[in-house]
């Protein structure tokens, strides 16, 4: 018999109150008149004509040799591919919100870029003009990340948009982190000409491989009524922990995962809606203790290291139905010079509030009876047209046998202020905009398996990956990103950031950070944007300096340069997924 009746009353109490905010104040939002009016639809104006225009990767009126050989190869989207991405069409009444969102549901698409929705009224009748210009998406992939403390080296091609229908195809073979790896990823986001998407990755590494497939319906806008899913996935890996950015102890880890589930949606999409979630979900992880040949598949020595039975983790293995809540409040901005240069980034400033749970009862093939919950709470408040901040706090774990396991508490900050072209003595020092990151969770009552790091690409750039692990984090990042020049030779956009980061993992307490002291480092940093690339992708430069000596051995002023591709971080939080349903299989850095 379950005994935990009283916290699912709790959790489906909190469901029913959907926490509007964080309480803090909300005049400080400014709310957009298109989409936060009474109604949206004008049922005085019909749609007569949608027309598309899919403009060529160098649109130019007379382009240089090299860019209409460019041009001539690259294989345009197809018209059919913008078209079925709308969420209108003719015959249709007009409507400013659908129209909208339409935009977003479009640049979401990392094939596509400068989208533009544009609209000519006359008498009754209104024709909408859609306007998207190509990106090239097929690369040689020759990717090199290194200074972190750990280095990962792949080449091998990905194509973001095969033949022009929207499809992605990934094939990379490399090494990462003393393991070398083949890794091949298809991703189509209308199967066989459906509504469906269809995901499938495949990674084979020297110590193991993995397998991840999914199938569904998912949401493409808020306007979307319904949305299912289904997703299986297979892996047979070595797993490690980490002391002072070195392995100390290794596993191998067997996990088998299934689920699925149908999404139905109510609500007024441009004031409020609610999605309710009903699956069934399946998870399975086998440990046990790594043997001589684990030991050398990821190139370690087995004899420097001793057997450590007591660490490895019990098996787990949850079966049950799962339920999910989720509110969506929309307050849309779309803005750039944000983390991609000048392409603009679509973010909710409204509220946004998800309960997560699942019921596994033994009898269902679970290992004990367990209730698994996660919960979170997005908010975003504007302070000026150009300045924002995004929260969100959260919890999850699991109770079984009289006890919470796996217990984590987490609170995110991101804040930006887009400051705009600036001067200096009257020269131009580029489009400037102040970016902060704070980040703040505790874990209680973990798995022996569970472990939180920071290091150089998750937070402190001046230390070794993993340097710092246990059950506590506290991270702030600051930054001034300044945007010198944009598309110069239509290839590339020159940036610079200026930054500090302090942080530090501990594992007595929250707030051992006050006691035992944090970890801090400044520097500088070079950008370059590719913004006729798929995602407008960002190449990361920086020149980082310890002002405190490190457990990895970093001395204070002694600097490490890190050559790594996107931001440190970015606008977007991480619950901020559109759902269940998004699959998120990639291979390289193209999204």
């Amino acid at each position: 018999m379950f005994r935990f009746y009283p916290i699912l009353a709790v959790v489906l109490l909190l469901c029913n109150l959907a926490l509007p905010s964080f309480g803090l104040a909300q005049s400080t939002i400014s709310k957009s008149s298109n989409l936060r009016s009474s109604t949206t639809v004008n049922k005085n104006l019909i749609i007569r004509e949608v027309k598309i225009v899919v403009r060529d990767v160098f649109d130019e009126d007379k382009p240089v040799a090299i860019f209409r050989a460019a041009n001539a190869v690259k294989i345009n989207t197809k018209e059919d591919i913008v078209r079925r991405e709308l969420l209108f069409k003719v015959g249709d009444y007009y409507d400013s919100f659908v129209l909208a969102e339409s935009a977003r549901n479009l640049r979401t698409l990392p094939f596509l870029r400068d989208v533009k929705i544009t609209e000519v009224r006359e008498g009754d009748n209104v024709d909408i003009l859609v306007s998207v210009q190509d990106v090239w998406t097929l690369f040689p992939v020759l990717s090199l990340s290194s200074g972190s403390g750990t280095k990962s080296q792949t080449v091998g091609v990905t194509e973001g948009n095969l033949l022009g229908y929207g499809k992605r195809a990934e094939f990379l073979i490399g090494e990462d982190e003393g393991r070398s790896k083949r890794e091949f990823v298809f991703d189509d986001r209308r199967f066989l000409g459906s509504l469906q998407r269809f995901s499938l990755g495949h990674f084979e590494r020297s110590d193991g491989q993995s397998s991840v497939v999914s199938w569904g319906m998912p949401f493409r806008s808020l306007v979307n009524k319904e949305a299912w899913f289904t997703e299986s996935a297979r892996s047979d890996l070595v797993g490690r922990m980490f002391e002072n950015s070195n392995t100390d102890y290794i596993y191998r880890q067997q996990r088998e995962s299934f689920s699925g589930g149908y999404t139905r949606s109510f609500g007024n999409p441009d004031e409020s809606l609610t999605r309710l979630t009903f699956g069934y979900g399946f998870i399975r992880d086998s440990f046990s203790e790594a043997d001589s040949g684990d030991y050398r598949s990821i190139g370690l020595d087995p004899a420097d290291f001793q057997s450590q039975p007591q660490r490895l983790a019990d098996d787990r293995r949850f079966s049950g139905p799962t339920f999910t809540y989720q509110n969506i409040v929309p307050d849309f901005i779309s803005v750039s010079y944000v983390d991609l240069f000048d392409r603009p980034q679509d973010l909710n400033l409204g509220n946004e509030f998800v309960v997560n749970s699942q019921i596994a009862p033994t009898v269902l093939g679970s290992l004990q009876d367990s209730l698994l919950y996660k919960i979170s709470d997005i908010e975003g408040f504007r302070i000026n047209p150009n300045e924002f901040i995004r929260l969100q706090v959260g919890t999850s774990g699991r109770f079984e046998q009289d006890s919470f396991r796996q217990l984590t508490f987490g609170l995110q900050s991101k804040y930006y202020n887009i400051k705009g072209p600036k001067y200096l003595l009257g020269q131009f020092v580029g489009q400037h905009t102040l970016a902060g990151n704070f980040l703040m969770e505790s874990a209680f009552n973990t798995d022996n398996d569970y472990q939180m790091n920071l290091g150089a690409t998750n937070g402190l750039r001046a230390y070794s990956d993993r340097t710092f692990t246990g059950r506590h984090k506290v991270l702030l990042n600051l930054e001034d990103r300044a945007h010198f020049i944009d598309d110069i030779g239509k290839l590339v956009s020159l940036g610079g950031a200026a930054f500090f980061d302090l942080g530090g993992v501990y594992d007595t307490a929250p707030f051992s950070a006050f006691q035992d002291g944090v970890y801090s480092n400044i520097g500088l940093g070079l950008r370059l944007g590719l913004p006729r690339s798929s995602g407008g992708a960002v190449i990361r430069i920086d020149l980082a300096v310890p002002l405190r000596d490190g457990l990895d051995g970093s001395q204070t002023g002694q600097p490490r340069l890190l050559i790594t591709t996107g931001q440190l971080f970015n606008a977007f939080l991480r619950s901020d997924a559109p759902s269940l349903q998004a699959p998120s299989i990639s291979a390289g850095f193209v999204p």
